[in-house]
């Protein structure tokens, strides 16, 4: 199977965390967009990382039809499939 390369159009697709909050929940999400909110909070540890834009998660899924009856449920199911 050939390797496939995916490149989506448009604005950054992957953002530092420490360029995200609450305000960009469209662009991130929820999780992502609160990732941020909580590293603000005393005693609470968030290691850095990096978010994908809706965006692109949203073309990558269609391209790939992952999520579509059939596919993988899980990484390890996926890993199991001949190729």
């Amino acid at each position: 199977m050939e390797e496939q390369i995916f490149e989506v159009a448009g604005p950054a697709h992957v953002l530092d965390l420490r360029e995200v909050d609450r305000t960009c929940i469209e662009v991130v999400g929820g999780k992502g967009a609160n990732l941020e909110e909580l590293a603000k909070l005393e005693g609470i540890r968030v290691p850095d990382g990096f978010c994908v834009s809706t965006t692109a998660f949203k073309q990558v899924m269609g391209a790939t039809q992952i999520g579509e009856s059939g596919a993988p449920r899980s990484t390890t199911e996926a890993t199991r499939r001949p190729r």
